[in-house]
């Protein structure tokens, strides 16, 4: 993932858009170790499991569910924000439903997690991605550096605002 996003970097020549993917995961892999640490749910029975004992970390939530999705939202967000479409918007929002599911299913089909760990970790990464639309947006707010593209969004202007003299 680190190697991908310089790549973004060296490529585009740009660097807060990859910079603020690594930061949202690490912040939620964070998040998650913190959280596993203090809800200390244990996994599923072991007999539940296709290979028992290779997970051995708390089970709430589910690590791999929120790498995935963080992944899936924030990358997609980060490319879709600037080059927003209704083809992107649709395909960003597929390709993060399917792979979010086929990681939340697998750790399910795999006996490692119950389904309230993949919901929880989906839920975590929903609200990594709001904190990142959000810091995203006050950088915009503030001025661009030159050669970083323009979001599609445009702020709005309040209607009550008068212009002065």
């Amino acid at each position: 993932m680190a190697a991908g996003c310089l790549t973004w970097g060296l490529v585009r020549r740009e660097w807060w858009r990859p910079l603020l993917l690594v930061a949202a995961m690490v912040g939620s892999t964070l998040l998650s170790l913190a959280i596993k640490g203090l809800v200390a749910r244990p996994r599923p029975p072991l007999d539940t499991m296709d290979v028992p004992g290779s997970e051995t970390t708390q089970s709430f939530p589910s690590g791999h569910t929120i790498g995935a999705a963080t992944l899936l939202l924030v990358a997609g967000y980060l490319v879709a924000s600037r080059r927003l479409t209704a083809r992107a918007f649709v395909v960003w929002i597929v390709a993060a439903v399917v792979g979010i599911g086929a990681v939340g299913l697998s750790r399910l089909y795999l006996g490692y997690h119950f389904l309230t760990d993949v919901l929880g970790a989906v839920a975590l990464a929903v609200a990594v991605l709001g904190i990142v639309t959000v810091v995203d947006r006050l950088h915009v707010l503030r001025g661009l550096p030159p050669g970083e593209p323009p979001p599609r969004w445009r702020p709005r202007q309040d209607s009550n605002l008068q212009p002065t003299d």
